[in-house]
């Protein structure tokens, strides 16, 4: 009975770590690779990036939950045309999936239909 309890307790232990490690507590910001916009700062420090084992740039931004301001470089649609800095302020949840999106001429900061 022991030994099955000491089992549980262990695999329970390595499901929690795994979720924690996996980032779950975090919101993920998709960029660089769908949209016209990619993420440099949130709050002013660099964007933490998820991290792969394969993949040196993955296209995640992992952010805390709760408000933020986000730093981001618009890419031009034309060719030759210059880039543009902008702030964007939005809230995010934990576990949810957000995107950059320009809406009436407004960039904002968007949960994507996979993130709800």
């Amino acid at each position: 009975m022991n030994t099955r309890m000491g089992s549980l307790t262990l695999a329970v232990s390595g499901v929690v770590l795994l979720a924690l490690a996996c980032g779950v507590h975090k919101a993920r910001i998709d960029d660089l690779t769908v949209g016209p916009v990619e993420l440099l700062t949130v709050d002013g420090r660099p964007a933490q990036r998820a991290q792969s084992r394969f993949v040196t740039m993955v296209p995640m931004a992992l952010v805390d939950p709760g408000p933020h301001t986000f730093r981001v470089r618009t890419r031009p649609a034309q060719l030759g045309a210059p880039a543009e800095t902008l702030l964007v302020q939005g809230t995010v949840l934990a576990g949810k999936r957000y995107r950059f999106e320009y809406r009436a001429g407004t960039l904002e900061l968007v949960r994507t239909r996979d993130g709800e």
